[in-house]
C-alpha cells in the first residue's frame, strides 16, 4: 500500500523535473557556452522528459494503491 508521503515525494519531484527542464531551456538559450558546457546542459534537457514521463508512471501506480 502506498504511503501519503511517497506519493506527495513523487508529485514534488515531478514539479522539480518540471523546473530542471525549464532551467535548462533557458540555459541553452545562451550563445556563449562552450561546447564542454553545453553538451551535458542539452543531455540532462532531451533527458527530462524521460524522467518526468517515468515519475508521472510511478505516482499514478501509487495513486491507484
Amino acid at each position: 500500500m502506498a504511503d501519503r508521503n511517497d506519493l506527495a515525494i513523487l508529485e514534488e519531484t515531478g514539479k522539480g523535473e518540471d523546473v530542471a527542464r525549464r532551467k535548462h531551456a533557458g540555459a541553452l538559450q545562451e550563445q556563449e557556452q562552450s561546447f564542454d558546457i553545453r553538451a551535458p546542459v542539452e543531455r540532462q534537457y532531451q533527458g527530462a522528459p524521460r524522467n518526468r514521463d517515468l515519475i508521472s508512471d510511478v505516482r499514478n501506480r501509487y495513486r491507484t494503491t
